[in-house]
């Protein structure tokens, strides 16, 4: 992709690709979607969230018996589809595609330990969601994920609504995974207190 001015889908297929790199899947899962009538490849495990709250502990949760939870809110299915594929081995993970879908899971799932939301989305924008859900859940530990790399008043916003942690797209799996590793930690923290 040429450096300069960038499509929303350029944006959005380069953070899939660095979300999916060094992964091995299988050639379709990798192919471009075709621009006329998008098509969304299928990941059974990534799709839909057919995981048992009960599976087996990992290096992210020091309880024995659940995956800690994760909601991701992003409007693009790509996107969404790449957060839940790199943390679904640490994390059982809840998506939605815009903010009031994600304030509903929020009202009816259980120990959601952290929120990680877009910041420009088609309904509801990432900071006016975020402040939602501290209203909802002040425990919850929230995180933006945004394009926006030189933006000083979005940095004074998100910590006004109480941002934990504010990552630049395309962010590494293992930038990623460290956050919500963190944010797990400071969820359980909290809570225990």
């Amino acid at each position: 992709m040429a450096v300069g001015k960038c499509t929303g889908t350029q944006v959005t297929r380069a953070l899939f690709d660095s979300l999916v790199a060094g992964l091995k899947l299988p050639q379709a899962a990798t192919a471009r979607p075709n621009m006329v009538s998008p098509s969304i490849p299928s990941y059974p495990d990534i799709a839909s969230d057919t995981s048992d709250a009960r599976n087996a502990c990992d290096s992210v949760q020091p309880c024995a018996c659940a995956k800690p939870k994760v909601l991701c809110v992003d409007d693009e299915p790509l996107i969404l589809a790449g957060l839940r594929f790199q943390l679904r081995s640490d994390c059982r993970v809840l998506g939605a595609d815009d903010g009031p879908s994600a304030l509903d899971k929020l009202r009816t799932e259980r120990d959601i330990c952290v929120v990680i939301s877009d910041l420009r989305m088609k309904t509801m924008d990432g900071i006016t969601f975020l402040s939602e859900v501290r209203a909802i859940a002040p425990r919850v530990v929230t995180m933006l994920i945004t394009g926006a790399r030189h933006d000083a008043s979005l940095k004074e916003t998100a910590a006004r609504v109480g941002v934990h942690r504010l990552l630049l797209k395309p962010c590494s799996k293992e930038e990623l995974r460290d956050a919500i590793r963190e944010g797990v930690e400071t969820y359980r923290s909290a809570r225990d207190d």
